[in-house]
């Protein structure tokens, strides 16, 4: 186990005011919010070593995660708040998250979704910048990994699925699409891509993209919804 999994030596760590340092903080913090919504997952990989990924990305990323993780903590923290504990949902944070961001989509969005969607938010980079409550059981990576590594080094699907994928969000993440897009793509498998024995294969019905603005105007990114068929875990051969 990581020296990091001991909470009481981060202090010290965030006190050194590192990128690293920073993420480890917005990590920890993550983990202990999220503990309240009965999600438990490692902070640092199984895999490799503490902080690898992050290390190495260029500075300008580093910022970018780091700046990812505190607005996910503060719509956390608004989500915390509800007096209703029927509010406190993964639909509803998606909806503080974007306010918290200042974005907007469609106004027929919300209409198309449903409390047990998987959502998520990405730039036009296509870095993922929010993902919904729901998403973290569907995969055993652990916090770390799913923060810093892209969609495509945690995962594997069917390549021409996810070319039609990349060329539908490219035209919304752009504002060349205005509207939701419904997707007619055949549910299809999502498996983890990573060195351990036993591996998430999820099976999942691609919903919609929608396109992700900003309050004021332009174009931010893109919104993917999509549904759970089935999710089981299995153990690959020696």
């Amino acid at each position: 186990m990581s020296t990091f999994e001991n909470l009481n030596n981060l202090e010290n760590e965030a006190n050194q005011n590192t990128y690293e340092s920073r993420f480890v903080y917005g990590l920890v913090e993550i983990k202990k919010k999220l503990s309240h919504y009965g999600i438990e997952k490692h902070l640092f990989s199984n895999y490799n070593s503490p902080l690898s990924k992050f290390k190495s990305l260029p500075t300008d990323t580093k910022i970018q995660i780091i700046n990812n993780l505190q607005n996910y903590i503060r719509a956390l923290s608004s989500l915390d708040e509800l007096e209703n504990p029927q509010e406190k949902n993964s639909l509803n944070l998606f909806w503080l998250f974007m306010r918290e961001l200042g974005f907007k989509s469609t106004s027929d969005l919300f209409s198309h979704l449903k409390f047990d969607d998987v959502l998520e938010l990405y730039n036009q980079s296509g870095v993922q910048i929010f993902c919904s409550m729901n998403f973290f059981n569907l995969c055993s990576y652990s916090y770390e990994e799913i923060f810093s590594y892209s969609w495509f080094d945690l995962y594997n699907r069917e390549v021409p699925i996810t070319q039609e994928l990349i060329d539908i969000t490219t035209d919304a993440s752009t504002g060349k699409t205005k509207n939701i897009r419904l997707l007619s793509i055949e549910p299809h498998y999502v498996t983890e891509n990573h060195d351990g024995k036993i591996k998430f294969k999820t099976k999942i019905k691609q919903k919609l993209i929608a396109p992700l603005m900003y309050i004021g105007g332009g174009a931010a990114g893109f919104i993917h919804c999509f549904e759970v068929i089935s999710h089981e875990k299995f153990m690959l051969d020696n």
